[in-house]
């Protein structure tokens, strides 16, 4: 996540800091979409102790790790993001959604219906925080010289030679079959649109590195 995510620690230190400016305390819910083996949620926990934290993946391998190392307090999610029923996995209502590095994994159609879907799920005056490539200018986004692909491929390489990962290996191959990232990219205006559309009141950027940057939805005025 460091390296497909530079600036990763300042990026959530931000978004966290604009979520307790927004709301005025610290969030007593928080949900994870797309959070994978729960690191962005396990930051989060960090630093809001006394919430509850839920986090959301359709990928078994993923949620099998999530499940073995992340704290008993926190909640593991199966669910699929490239359709509404995700909502259905979740249970009340959250003050904080976390979407970082998840939204380029999926189609821009997609992308927008899901805004107006987490907005459903929030509390009044509750945040989502989006975490992704940012084009300031809604142009194409840089690319490093580094191989972007190489880490994962690399970590998935590893793990197929870990014996405790056979099982969920097999489930997701007949889970995820023919799924892959759309590698969306949409420039600050197209989220700040989307988000719009989708009911919130306000958009803005929170944290910016490059191409990379954090934005805070919510549809009240900062207090």
């Amino acid at each position: 996540m460091r390296h497909y995510l530079p600036g990763r620690h300042g990026c959530l230190a931000a978004g966290f800091d604009a979520v307790e400016q927004i709301l005025g305390r610290s969030p007593a819910a928080v949900l994870d979409l797309g959070g994978g083996v729960g690191t962005t949620a396990e930051a989060a926990l960090r630093r809001w102790p006394a919430a509850q934290v839920a986090v959301l993946d359709a990928d078994p391998v993923l949620l099998f790790l999530a499940r073995a190392g992340l704290p008993a307090s926190m909640s593991v999610l199966p669910a699929d993001l490239s359709t509404a029923a995700w909502r259905a996995t979740t249970s009340g209502r959250y003050d904080v959604v976390l979407v970082v590095m998840t939204l380029h994994f999926l189609p821009a159609d997609r992308a927008r219906e899901l805004y107006a879907e987490i907005r459903t799920v929030l509390n009044p005056g509750g945040v989502l925080l989006m975490a992704d490539t940012v084009p300031a200018l809604g142009g194409p986004a840089r690319r490093d010289d580094c191989d972007l692909s190489a880490p994962w491929s690399r970590w998935w390489s590893d793990a197929a030679g870990e014996p405790a990962l056979r099982e969920p290996l097999r489930s997701r191959a007949q889970a995820m079959a023919g799924m892959t990232s759309a590698e969306f990219v949409g420039g600050l205006d197209w989220h700040r649109v989307a988000a719009l559309d989708g009911g919130f009141r306000c958009c803005r950027t929170v944290w910016r590195r490059g191409d990379h940057a954090m934005l805070a939805m919510h549809d009240t005025s900062a207090r």
